[in-house]
C-alpha cells in the first residue's frame, strides 16, 4: 500500500451531495478558525472541484455506498468536515478537537486510497480522498508539526513516484507550494527559511507540472515579488527567469523581463535620463560623471516616501561637498502636489517628471523600463557610473555611500 499524507482544503459539498442532500460548507465559529491558523481568509489553497463519486456505485445516487467502501469512507470524511465543533471559549480545546478531526480525516483517506490507487476506474475517488488526505495535513502542517511537515512532502513525492502526471499529483504539489506560502507570510521574520522553501517549491511545480501554466506562473512571480521585497535577490531571480524561460508567451513574461532588467543591473552602467520638472532634461551618465548618485523613486502620495524624503535630504545636504548627487524619478500624477513640495524646500534635488500625463504614475517610462514595482526605491550609483545596489535601504543609506565616496 502506498503511503500518503494530506493537502489543503478540498471542498465537499460535491461529494456530500452525491449522497445527501442540502448540506452547506464548514460551519466551525471563530474559535475553530483562529485553531486551524487563522481566519476564512488565512487558509491555504483555493477551492477544488471534488470528484463524483462513480464506479461501483448503485443506479440509485440517493442510495448509501457499502459501508467500508472507499466512497463510504469519503462520505464519512464529509460528515466529520460539517459537523460543527462544539461551542467553547476555550481556543485550546478547540484546537484538539480540530487536531483530532484531521488525524481521522487521515485516517478514512488512507483507507480510501488503498482501495483505489490500482484502480483506474475509480481514480476519481482516489483522487478526492488524496485531496482530503493533503487537506487534512496541511492544516496539521500549519500548527508548526514537524511530523504533520515533513509526511506532507513525503505524500507529495509519493504521488509524484507514482503518476508524475496526474492530477492527484499537480494537486498535492501545488497545495505544498501554498503551505510554504503561507509558512513564510507567518514566519519570514523569524524563519526566512521558508522564503526561500516558498520560491523553491514554485520552481519545482512550474518544473513538474508545465500544462499548469496559469497557477505556476502566479505563484512564480509570487514568490519572486516576496523574496525581492526581502531582500533575497538569487531567489527572486530564479523564479522571475523560470517564468521567462518556460513561459515566453505569457503577459507576466513580458512584466517580469523588465523586472530582471532592474535587479540584474549591479555591476553595469546606469543608462537613466528624462525631462525635469523644471523643464530642463537630466542624463545621469552624462550630467553626473565622476559623482555618487543616489538614484530616487518617489512620489508625494506614498507615506513611506514622505517618511524617507526628509532623511534622504538631509544625507544629501551631508555629502554633498564630498561628491554625493541625487537625482529624483517622480511618481505623481498631480503636477501641483509635485510643485509644492519642491518650492517647500524639503527637497533639493532635480526630479524627472514627464509632461505628458499618460506617462506619469507606473505609466512612467523609466518605471515600465525598469520593472519598478514598489516605491520609495533607493538605487546607488558609484563614480565609474557602475550601479552598485538597486536594493538600498534608508536605514543603510549612510553606511552604504561612505565608501563609495572614499574612492
Amino acid at each position: 500500500m502506498m503511503s500518503f499524507r494530506p493537502l489543503p482544503s478540498l471542498l465537499v459539498a460535491g461529494l456530500f451531495g452525491l449522497v445527501l442532500s442540502g448540506c452547506g460548507g464548514d460551519s466551525q465559529p471563530d474559535a475553530a478558525a483562529k485553531a486551524r491558523g487563522g481566519d476564512d481568509g488565512d487558509r491555504v489553497g483555493s477551492a477544488l472541484p471534488t470528484a463524483a463519486i462513480g464506479g461501483d456505485q448503485a443506479a440509485d445516487d440517493t442510495a448509501p455506498p457499502p459501508k467500508g467502501s472507499p466512497e463510504w469512507l469519503l462520505l464519512e470524511i464529509a460528515r466529520l468536515r460539517v459537523d460543527p465543533v462544539p461551542k467553547t471559549n476555550d481556543a485550546e480545546d478547540v484546537a484538539q478537537e480540530i487536531r483530532r478531526r484531521n488525524l481521522k480525516i487521515i485516517e478514512l483517506a488512507e483507507q480510501a486510497i488503498a482501495g483505489t490507487h490500482r484502480d483506474q476506474k475509480r481514480e476519481r475517488v482516489f483522487d478526492a480522498a488524496v485531496h482530503h488526505l493533503v487537506e487534512a495535513r496541511v492544516q496539521l502542517a500549519l500548527t508548526n508539526d514537524s511530523d504533520a511537515i515533513k509526511t506532507l512532502y513525503e505524500d507529495v513525492a509519493a504521488l509524484h513516484r507514482r503518476d508524475p502526471k496526474s492530477r492527484a499529483a499537480a494537486e498535492a504539489a501545488f497545495q505544498l507550494v501554498e503551505f510554504t506560502q503561507e509558512m513564510a507570510r507567518r514566519h519570514v521574520e523569524r524563519e526566512p527559511r521558508w522564503l526561500t522553501e516558498f520560491a523553491r517549491q514554485a520552481r519545482l511545480f512550474a518544473a513538474h507540472h508545465p500544462g499548469e501554466q496559469g497557477r505556476a506562473v502566479a505563484k512564480l512571480d509570487s514568490a519572486g515579488w516576496s523574496c525581492e521585497v526581502h531582500g533575497r535577490i538569487e531567489d527572486a531571480l530564479g523564479c522571475y527567469r523560470l517564468i521567462g524561460q518556460q513561459f515566453p508567451d505569457t503577459p507576466q513574461a513580458k512584466q517580469v523581463a523588465t523586472v530582471l532588467r532592474r535587479l540584474e543591473l549591479p555591476g553595469k552602467p546606469l543608462r537613466l535620463a528624462g525631462p525635469t520638472f523644471d523643464g530642463g532634461f537630466l542624463d545621469v551618465e552624462r550630467d553626473y560623471a565622476g559623482k555618487v548618485v543616489l538614484v530616487v523613486f518617489w512620489d508625494t502620495l506614498s507615506r513611506g516616501c514622505r517618511e524617507q524624503l526628509a532623511t534622504i535630504a538631509a544625507v544629501s545636504e551631508q555629502y554633498r561637498d564630498r561628491g554625493l548627487e541625487v537625482v529624483g524619478v517622480n511618481l505623481d500624477h498631480d503636477e501641483l502636489a509635485v510643485e509644492r513640495l519642491l518650492e517647500s524646500g524639503e527637497i533639493d534635488w532635480p526630479a524627472i517628471f514627464y509632461v505628458e500625463p499618460e506617462q506619469r504614475r507606473w505609466n512612467n517610462p523609466l518605471v515600465r523600463y525598469y520593472g519598478v514595482r514598489d516605491i520609495p526605491m533607493l538605487w546607488l550609483v558609484g563614480r565609474d557610473g557602475i550601479v552598485m545596489s538597486t536594493q538600498v535601504a534608508v536605514d543603510d543609506l549612510e553606511q552604504q555611500i561612505e565608501p563609495l565616496l572614499a574612492r
